[in-house]
């Protein structure tokens, strides 16, 4: 093989429930992942565009949420290589 690549695949939202484009994503990481390249998701908690105050206060709380209860990954309808990094980030908007 060639040089690995790093990766980055960002969903539009968590994971936790199932959809085809998803499932795309994941099986291309998976797949991309066997071949030896470093493959990272990232999942935002809430996608909001210009989110407001109430918005990023709302990101936040999902964020937390999802951190302790694990349910921004697929794992209850796929399995993902567990060499492909899964992230859960508060929002895709940049910091203030």
């Amino acid at each position: 093989m060639s040089r690995a690549l790093r990766i980055t695949f960002v969903l539009p939202r968590t994971g936790e429930w199932a959809s085809g484009g998803l499932r795309v994503v994941y099986g291309y990481a998976n797949r991309l992942s066997r071949r030896g390249h470093v493959v990272s998701i990232v999942h935002p908690a809430r996608l909001v565009i210009n989110p407001s105050a109430l918005d990023r206060c709302k990101n936040a709380a999902r964020y937390v949420l999802r951190k302790i209860d694990g349910k921004f990954t697929p794992n209850q309808w796929l399995v993902v290589d567990s060499d492909v990094r899964l992230l859960c980030v508060p929002s895709l908007a940049e910091p203030v």
